[in-house]
């Protein structure tokens, strides 16, 4: 046993020992004049459900949470949550790492590793998901692999954005922020009951910023640094109940994109940059699109619910990329990914012994002109990439059931069979930009697999729940750029790869002791993962994904809420990781084995306190502060076959987060001043390696502004 797996056994004991009821809980009308905790609602289990009888790692932060904290981003969200981390990759994508497992590929040949949906949607690309983060009623984090209820790409987890919804009452907001760097964000909302059964709710955002990352300057002549943020969003959504048991919600969103792209520093040692500065060659652009339209239809049939669930997603890209300063990598790239995905479930409706979900599920992504044009410092072509189609589609059945065996003691089994098809057609082309090869870049696979989860609950009092889970999960294979013709000029031998597979266990306990004053949530869990999908560079070939390694994740978290008398909150949230590779052997023939994974800190810890004040006049003062330590974690690059694998250590830090708001006697408006990142700690939020550089994407510096808001 290692000193991690000791020390994770001995607090989750220590857990154990205090859900026994001798903290008993009581409710009723007086609780929150007691100070007491309120519950938050999820569906993270595809019904409602208190997140304290949730039997899963999960984190729920609600609305008012995350205005009072200042969270404005998904990447924000790690401050909150136990083995989270959240960074934005060099092409815009948000890469979300759970538990140290994540994927940083973002390219059409990649999927990530944890499930994004807004609104029960999957969204296959990343560079949209951060677009949708305004007007939201709730966040749901789930840790570990979902792959039962979510299946696609949920192997680490799934992060669940839930947007306010219509409602029967007439109601507008509009806020405002300003701060450094010219921050200027707009939002505006009205929601409008049109008659007793049928209401619309639309909501308009404008959030910009200069770039954090000095690149423009005399010798370069360009308009703008980068790093920076031009954003236009809108959401418009209309809720239908002709009766108690119909509804139809129906919504559109859409996105735009205007600036100057990521910055990417290039580290000529393990040093992260003091400085946010650098003199590239060439000025990066991002002129980028997003829109889509839902549909949400419910229908009670006595003890049982039908639910259809639509979502149509395009990404449009059309983006000048840059890697690093001086002698610069550039690349045109454009693309366009629609997506089409349909769930239907039938679920009880009812409080009996039984609860069950089964349903199916069908998901497509189709990538047309996707234009990748690689150029190197002295403005010669280094490759061309060009697919039309690449097409991923994937079909799904799955079922879970909770059946009470005693009144305190209940079982859970959940199937769900996965098929997956991936295909493409394109072309490679060389320096002249002639075509490599007779065949050109098609490809096709089919990969498919059953996932499982069973699970035991216990309630230790009506307030005390003990739970064990076995999960699996599954990610599709896929293929690397050439094809599988043995002769043609761009024939790749390792044009496949394997899908990955996890499995889980997890022991869990979840309370409300003191009163209802002390929320607590722990986990014990380890992975057993196998065929871990990495990128690297073997011998006699290009950047290539290969099932090069297995893994060992164990770890236990911390969480929960703390009353501190009538007005205060205390949140938390440990999280102790030992993530590492089992057996892996780099292209140069070094073996990677006991090296931990990346984005795999041994050890996080987020504290946040919210103190209100009454006043006199009856207005509130609200302040919050927060912070959060992150033990050093790495990034690897894992070498090609004459060279050996290279390791970014990003040190430990801590993160400082301040915000104090006045809201007046009659909740009519606010003011807000905040301070986030007050240490102004440069922290790494992605790397990319590109032809032998180390390149790193920063997370944002300090920033600090005012924020105010009116209620109609």
């Amino acid at each position: 046993m290692t000193r991690m797996t000791a020390l994770c056994a001995a607090m989750s004991a220590a857990g154990l020992i205090a859900a026994l009821p001798a903290f008993a809980q009581t409710s009723g009308p007086e609780s929150a004049k007691r100070g007491e905790l309120q519950e938050i609602v999820v569906t993270a289990q595809k019904r409602l459900q208190a997140s304290s009888k949730v039997p899963l790692a999960l984190t729920a932060i609600d609305g008012e949470t995350l205005r009072s904290s200042g969270i404005t981003s998904a990447a924000n969200l790690a401050d909150l949550t136990p083995n989270v981390q959240i960074g934005l990759g060099a092409q815009g994508g948000m890469e979300i790492s759970i538990r140290g497992i994540g994927n940083s590929d973002n390219t059409e040949r990649g999927d990530p590793q944890a499930a994004f949906h807004v609104d029960g949607i999957y969204v296959g690309r990343p560079q949209g998901a951060g677009a949708l983060f305004y007007d939201l009623d709730r966040i749901e984090v789930l840790r570990g692999p979902q792959g039962t209820l979510y299946g696609r790409n949920a192997n680490a987890g799934a992060v669940n954005v839930i947007t306010r919804k219509p409602g029967r009452k007439f109601e507008g907001a509009v806020s405002g922020e300003v701060g450094n760097y010219s921050t200027a964000n707009v939002e505006g909302m009205v929601n409008v009951p049109l008659s007793s059964n049928f209401a619309l709710r639309a909501v308009v955002a404008s959030y910009r910023h200069k770039g954090y990352t000095d690149t423009a300057n005399p010798s370069n002549g360009f308009s703008k640094d980068s790093d920076d943020r031009d954003n236009l969003s809108a959401r418009v959504q209309g809720l239908w109940k002709p009766t108690a048991t119909v509804s139809w919600l129906v919504g559109a969103d859409g996105s735009r994109d205007r600036d100057a792209g990521v910055a990417a520093f290039n580290l000529t040692s393990n040093q992260i940059p003091v400085q946010r500065a650098m003199t590239p060659q060439v000025q990066m652009r991002r002129d980028n699109n997003t829109w889509g339209v839902t549909s949400e239809f419910k229908l009670g049939l006595g003890s049982m619910e039908l639910v259809h669930l639509y979502g149509h997603r395009v990404s449009e890209r059309d983006e000048l990329l840059s890697y690093g300063p001086a002698p610069t990598i550039s690349a045109p790239f454009s693309s366009i990914f629609t997506q089409d995905s349909h769930e239907l479930r039938l679920s009880s409706a009812d409080g009996g012994a039984l609860q069950w979900v089964a349903g199916l599920y069908w998901f497509e992504e189709t990538g047309r002109r996707i234009d990748l044009d690689a150029f190197l410092a002295s403005g010669v072509r280094f490759q061309r990439f060009i697919q039309d189609p690449a097409i991923n589609t994937s079909m799904a059945m799955f079922g879970q059931a909770t059946y009470s065996l005693t009144p305190t003691l209940r079982a859970t089994l959940g199937l769900r069979h996965n098929r997956d098809e991936k295909s493409r057609r394109g072309k490679t082309l060389d320096t002249n930009n002639v075509l490599i090869g007779n065949i050109g870049n098609d490809a096709a696979g089919e990969w498919s697999k059953s996932t499982y989860r069973l699970g035991v609950e216990y309630d230790l009092s009506s307030g005390h729940l003990v739970y064990a889970n076995v999960s699996t999960g599954y990610k599709a294979g896929g293929f690397n750029d050439g094809n599988g013709t043995v002769g043609d000029a761009n024939y790749n031998p390792r044009l496949y790869y394997d899908p990955e597979t996890i499995t889980a266990y997890e022991l869990g306990l979840k309370g409300r002791f003191l009163d209802n004053k002390l929320q607590l949530g722990s986990t014990l869990f380890y992975y057993d993962y196998t065929d871990l999908q990495r990128s690297t560079i073997p011998p006699g070939s290009g950047l290539v994904t290969l099932n090069a390694a297995k893994a060992r994740v164990t770890g236990v978290e911390f969480e929960g809420k703390l009353a501190v008398g009538v007005n205060g909150r205390l949140n938390f949230a440990l999280g102790l990781l030992d993530a590492e590779y089992s057996q892996f052997t780099s292209p140069s023939g070094a073996s990677l084995e006991g090296q931990p994974l990346d984005r795999a800190p041994k050890g996080t810890l987020s504290l946040g306190y919210t103190q209100n004040w009454d006043l006199a006049s009856g207005a509130r003062l609200t302040g919050f502060v927060g912070s959060r330590y992150s033990s050093p974690y790495v990034f690897t690059d894992v070498g090609t076959g004459t060279r050996a694998p290279r390791t970014i250590q990003q040190p430990a830090f801590t993160k400082t987060d301040l915000t104090l708001t006045y809201t007046s006697p009659d909740d009519s408006w606010n003011l807000q001043i905040y301070g986030k990142n007050i240490e102004n700690e440069n922290t790494l939020a992605a790397p990319q390696f590109v032809q032998g550089r180390i390149l790193a994407m920063l997370a944002e510096p300090r920033t600090f502004g005012v924020r105010a808001g009116i209620k109609f």
